[in-house]
């Protein structure tokens, strides 16, 4: 009992810490010390919860979000790990792409999004291309960096007995550099998505970005705070569907002093 009441202590603070500042947030707007036009309300931002869940446009655009979250995702990741296979085994190659992944890893590459919806237009396509160009450029550093940590004994040991690049790829590099993909994916998530929502500010006509931006335009903050809280949520769930599928996938490793 002690033990399940220890571990319910923190997420039990953590909810606190929610309902605690919302109830100031009502108690602000019922008190009149919050201006609901520029603070809004927990009731009526409840009300545009259920206005949206109701009539089928919160899921239509949640599910619209992630279809742009999920593709772009899984293109970014394979083309991070491809790209990065290759700067990681070629030396010359990594010393000339260097300096231009530095520049794009500094470089916020939602600002891009203008010239892809330019090229490709305002549809799914760009999106998917923006979310993809944002996670692939630290998937390429990380796969890249992953290969440089290799054990060189291991190599060398490994190539003595005969084999050659796709052996090593597959039994050596592969399963050392599991543990560096798998951890950029909870990061990465959380790109692709800033990403998704990001690229439906302009141009959308559907998608939780294009809620926040309707909420702007009609200068109804309780819209923006009803978005923003399903973003929220949508993000918890992802990074715990992550951390837990992490946890599973890399229970092969050992762990230290074994």
């Amino acid at each position: 009992m002690a033990r399940v009441l220890s571990t319910l202590r923190m997420p039990a603070a953590q909810l606190g810490l929610v309902v605690a500042l919302v109830a100031i947030w009502a108690w602000g707007s019922a008190a009149g010390w919050l201006d609901d036009f520029s603070f809004g309300s927990p009731a009526d931002t409840g009300e545009q919860l259920w206005t949206w869940l109701t009539d089928g446009t919160l899921l239509e655009s949640a599910l619209s979000t992630l279809q742009v979250l999920v593709i772009g995702w899984i293109i970014g990741m394979l083309a991070g790990i491809l790209v990065g296979t290759i700067l990681g085994l070629s030396t010359f190659a990594n010393r000339v792409a260097g300096p231009y992944l530095a520049f794009f890893n500094g470089m916020p590459r939602l600002i891009l999004y203008p010239f892809l919806a330019i090229w490709l237009g305002f549809d799914l396509t760009s999106k998917v291309v923006m979310v993809a160009l944002v996670i692939s450029v630290p998937v390429i550093l990380t796969v890249s960096s992953g290969f440089r940590e290799v054990d060189l004994n291991l190599i060398d040991n490994v190539t003595l007995f005969g084999a050659r690049t796709p052996q090593l790829i597959r039994d050596v590099y592969a399963p050392s550099l599991a543990i560096w993909v798998i951890s950029t994916a909870r990061v990465t998530i959380g790109y692709a998505f800033q990403a998704a929502i990001a690229a439906e500010f302009v141009g959308a006509s559907v998608g939780l970005g294009y809620l926040t931006v309707l909420g702007q335009e009609s200068l109804n903050v309780n819209e923006i705070w009803a978005a923003l809280i399903t973003v929220i949520l949508i993000a918890w769930a992802l990074d715990t569907l992550v951390t837990t599928a992490d946890r599973k996938l890399l229970r092969w490793m050992p762990t230290n002093g074994q």
